[in-house]
């Protein structure tokens, strides 16, 4: 169906992709790894969605952008979550992206943002660093 939803021209919002198999005739357990590379292959416009039933397990955005974006560029996980969003929201105009004129609340890490190895280095909020990891540890050494 990949093509008539291309045709349609609608954004699609890719719910969970890890499922559980336990169950083949249960209609909410069907996936598959390589969604999005089909969507995108159709042409079809869409964005990875958290797949969480709750706001504490919306945490998982990235990891769901991770398994969606399987067989497609490195970067696009982290781009869907962030500018893709951004867009879809109707938003890009003021956030999404670090360019000149945007609102930008950003972290900075030690390494690839989507490597379980690694670390926020620091946080910026409205401009002002609120998370410094070299200030939090040089805190916990004085205490």
């Amino acid at each position: 169906m990949a093509k008539e939803i291309a045709d349609a021209e609608v954004l699609v919002v890719v719910g969970a992709v890890a499922r559980s198999s336990v169950r083949r005739d249960d209609l909410f357990r069907r996936g598959t790894g390589d969604i999005g590379a089909l969507l995108s292959d159709a042409g079809v416009r869409w964005i990875p969605g958290s797949g969480a039933e709750n706001g504490a397990s919306a945490r998982f955005v990235t990891l769901n952008a991770q398994l969606a974006f399987a067989g497609i560029r490195k970067s696009e996980p982290l781009r869907a979550v962030t500018a893709g969003a951004a867009h879809a929201l109707g938003v890009a105009n003021c956030i999404g992206s670090l360019r000149p004129g945007l609102l930008a609340d950003f972290v900075l890490w030690s390494g690839d943002p989507l490597d379980p190895e690694t670390k926020v280095v620091q946080v910026y909020v409205g401009g002002s660093v609120v998370y410094d990891a070299a200030e939090d540890v040089e805190k916990g050494a004085r205490e």
